[in-house]
């Protein structure tokens, strides 16, 4: 390869990567300073957000690593242009003191190097986070790389390139990326914000809120940006919002207040060019193989396991009865596996066994009658609206099985009364409020729930 056909390669990744920018090849630019033509390798123009986007990207085939006199002189060539970001591609390499000078330069002028080879491997530059079938496609904002490794809280979470994690948290420089399951409590970015602004009003000291101008996407999904400051964090958190049909995508980005300017144009990049996807799944061999290596399990709990394993790829192949058939098995190997539980009564009340899902119901509450939690998880899996006859008479039954245990029938009538009162029955709520406060203080006077349940029947007095 020449330096020419080395050029045009760069060209090449670019206009798949901007595939909606202005992209030009062997641009001539009049500099603003030196009022001479100046000759760019690869140039890209966009508006996100109502920022101008101006990036020169210069592909240097050298024979040498780049060093910090190149990338100074690059810095100037930008400054006459008038670009607000460039990226030195090289098919050799670059010096520590190159990459720092490119990393810790202007605060409004944003610079990279990367090599010629990490580019086209798109190394830690492009990934596609998913839950179930939905899934969103990432390019990573300029100079910053995506870690799609899983964690408890988030999908996914991106940073600048050369930095680990931890390096970017400590810095108050990251972003990180989930999404919400749109559901009767949020069904559009609206609801959702205005959700979200209700829990951190009543967790933060000194909350402030404002709106920042969201990108328009040439599909016209619906964006937003919200900007939120509060005692509790050093730093700025800002959120963003994609509308993608069933589920609501949404970057959270920590940045400090001189580096505020500059960030966002990286999260409104996210806004901008992150693509919706359902993704399919053909788990035929992986399940031959799970199929055939159960055969060989003793243990209750392990056999569960691998139950649950195969019910979660038949899941991802929409095999509902292979599903279904695999939860129940998982259930009689041992009733007591967790995530299996909530699945497993949501899919028979998908189907239409009621009674199945009312037994499964009843089976797990007696695992643990006094645990809130599983009252709580209950709670979510018939909290649809033509769930609500269902749960009501699996109250019933509850109520007269549990009618001489003081404590299970307060854990019950206490989320029945939750229940009501998100079903907007307020004096049949107020009314199992107060049965449920003198069951728990038949169990001691000193019950930690007591003084709840009082403060939530002042809020309603």
């Amino acid at each position: 390869m020449n330096w020419k056909d080395y050029e045009k390669e760069v060209h090449e990744y670019f206009s798949q990567l901007y595939p909606n920018s202005t992209i030009t090849y062997d641009a001539k630019i009049i500099g603003r300073y030196s009022k001479k033509e100046r000759q760019v390798d690869v140039l890209i123009e966009d508006d996100i957000a109502g920022f101008p986007l101006k990036v020169v990207v210069d592909a240097k085939y050298f024979s040498k690593n780049i060093d910090v006199k190149c990338v100074e002189s690059f810095i100037s060539m930008l400054e006459d242009v008038s670009a607000n970001q460039g990226l030195l591609v090289t098919q050799k390499g670059y010096s520590e003191a190159a990459i720092n000078r490119a990393y810790y330069g202007p605060q409004e002028l944003e610079l990279d190097v990367l090599n010629f080879d990490d580019l086209l491997d798109h190394q830690g530059m492009e990934a596609i986070p998913y839950v179930g079938k939905n899934a969103l496609m990432l390019s990573s904002p300029f100079g910053w790389v995506i870690d799609n490794r899983k964690q408890q809280t988030f999908l996914a979470c991106l940073y600048q390139r050369g930095l680990s994690l931890e390096e970017a948290q400590k810095r108050q420089e990251w972003i990180y990326f989930n999404y919400w399951r749109k559901d009767k409590n949020a069904f559009n970015i609206e609801e959702l914000v205005s959700m979200q602004n209700a829990q951190m009003e009543s967790n933060y000291k000194n909350l402030t809120l404002e709106k920042s101008r969201p990108p328009k996407r040439k599909d016209d999904r619906d964006t937003y940006i919200r900007i939120a400051k509060f005692d509790e964090l050093p730093c700025s958190e800002i959120t963003g919002y994609i509308d993608c049909d069933d589920f609501i995508a949404f970057f959270v980005l920590f940045s400090t207040e001189e580096l505020q300017g500059k960030n966002l144009r990286k999260l409104a990049h996210l806004l901008q060019y992150s693509t919706p996807a359902k993704i399919s799944f053909d788990n035929t061999k992986v399940i031959k193989q799970l199929e055939a290596d159960r055969k060989g399990i003793t243990d209750h709990l392990d056999r569960a396991a691998a139950c649950m394993q195969l019910a979660d790829r038949f899941s991802e192949m929409d095999n509902d009865a292979e599903e279904m058939r695999y939860r129940r098995l998982c259930w009689d190997a041992h009733p007591e596996y967790y995530e299996n539980i909530t699945p497993l009564i949501r899919g028979e009340l998908k189907s239409k066994n009621t009674e199945e899902a009312i037994n499964y119901s009843t089976e797990f509450f007696s695992l643990a009658p006094k645990n809130p939690r599983v009252m709580q998880d209950l709670l979510s899996i018939y909290e649809e609206d033509e769930y609500w006859t269902i749960f009501n008479r699996l109250v019933e039954i509850l109520k007269k099985k549990y009618a001489n245990d003081d404590e299970a029938l307060g854990n019950i009538c206490l989320h029945f009364a939750m229940h009501l009162d998100g079903c907007k029955q307020k004096e049949e709520s107020i009314k199992y409020f107060k049965v449920s406060r003198n069951l728990f203080n038949k169990v001691d006077e000193n019950h930690y729930v007591i003084q709840q349940i009082n403060d939530v029947l002042n809020d309603k007095a």
